[in-house]
């Protein structure tokens, strides 16, 4: 340069030469699922969290936590596929958890994770990340209950009985193939109308909540029946698909039939010897030999006439029970024109809970 002369600045603005600022875009993301997604009340849902890094920088201290499900465990050492202890850019790792559940239940994850360079230390200025994601399970309640009545429920031997089956839905979720069985009457049948139980209000072949469904069965009994009626149910959606993993329920009721048997037995007692003129006093001795209480209990003599009771009804009720023993009494004058011997027949009579009247 000439002596006076000045040499161009460069940089007339005094701006030096920087290098360009990077920028980043850190990003964190989870994906929730709940097997299964449908269970019953206190069963296990496993829980499964998959993280991945949508962003451009790897990530580190990546944590998973669950709104109603600890502790999470993880992650699967297989998702750190060069092991270096960061959640790098297409990695997916993988965390688990397992509880049960009582109510129906829509719980969040979050994850976060730590910004930082290859070698994990923290990019300066640039805070955590983090992303949630929920998941939803039903938990069901299907239950199915019978109540049973017998009419009449009391009888004598080969007379009929009419069973009749209400059942309710008490869950909390539609039951289809619904069936009712008894151990002693067949077959059990569905009171229709239309082609649907009765009971089915909204006609869709489900026995929905609130729902009474009925059935009968007929049958004859020689004997005291108590029998058991079994009725079950799949538990469905509202479109009567049934739902996974879920089986059948069932409940039971049973129903006492009491057959009556009754019986009665007179046993009388006199003198051997006696005159013309003379007063006898005759006795009977009457017991129950069937397998249930008399009412309204005589005793007549064809000769004496009606018997007089005199004792036996040890409770006062005015039946002739099992364990009792009646005793009646009949006083007779012995007639002139009486045939020789004098032979006189006693019946005992009594009425059972039903008003048949049986006599020895």
């Amino acid at each position: 340069a000439q002596a006076g002369s000045t040499t161009p600045d460069p940089d007339p603005d005094n701006n030096e030469a920087r290098e360009p600022t990077a920028v980043v875009a850190p990003a964190i993301a989870i994906e929730k699922s709940a097997d299964p997604t449908v269970v019953l009340t206190g069963d296990a849902v496993l829980y499964t969290y998959a993280v991945t890094n949508p962003g451009d920088v790897p990530l580190a201290d990546v944590t998973v936590a669950d709104d109603q499900c600890a502790p999470v465990t993880g992650p699967d050492p297989a998702g750190d596929v060069n092991s270096n202890g960061l959640l790098d850019p297409g990695e997916a790792w993988i965390y688990l958890c397992t509880t049960t559940l009582a109510e129906d239940t829509t719980n969040t994850a979050t994850a976060t994770g730590r910004p930082a360079d290859s070698t994990g230390q923290p990019l300066p200025g640039v805070g955590p990340v983090e992303a949630q994601d929920i998941a939803f399970v039903d938990v069901v309640n299907p239950r199915i209950n019978v109540t049973k009545t017998a009419d009449p429920a009391i009888i004598h031997s080969g007379d009929s009985v009419t069973y009749t089956y209400a059942v309710t839905n008490p869950g909390d979720v539609p039951l289809a193939n619904v069936v009712v069985t008894d151990d002693r009457c067949s077959p059990v049948t569905a009171v229709v109308n239309g082609g649907f139980n009765v009971g089915d209000m909204d006609q869709n072949g489900l026995l929905d909540p609130g729902e009474v469904w009925q059935f009968v069965c007929t049958t004859t009994l020689s004997a005291d029946t108590v029998n058991t009626a079994l009725v079950t149910g799949q538990p469905t959606d509202a479109t009567g698909q049934p739902l996974p993993g879920i089986g059948p329920v069932s409940g039971e009721d049973t129903a006492s039939v009491d057959v009556l048997n009754p019986g009665i037995n007179v046993a009388k007692t006199g003198p051997g010897v006696s005159f013309v003129g003379a007063t006898v006093t005759f006795t009977y001795t009457v017991t129950n030999t069937g397998d249930t209480p008399l009412a309204n209990v005589t005793v007549s003599d064809d000769v004496c006439g009606a018997a007089t009771y005199q004792y036996g009804d040890a409770n006062t009720n005015g039946r002739l029970d099992l364990a009792e023993t009646w005793v009646f009494t009949c006083t007779y004058t012995i007639q002139a024109n009486d045939p020789d011997p004098l032979v006189n027949v006693a019946t005992a009579a009594g009425r059972d809970a039903l008003g048949l009247e049986v006599e020895d």
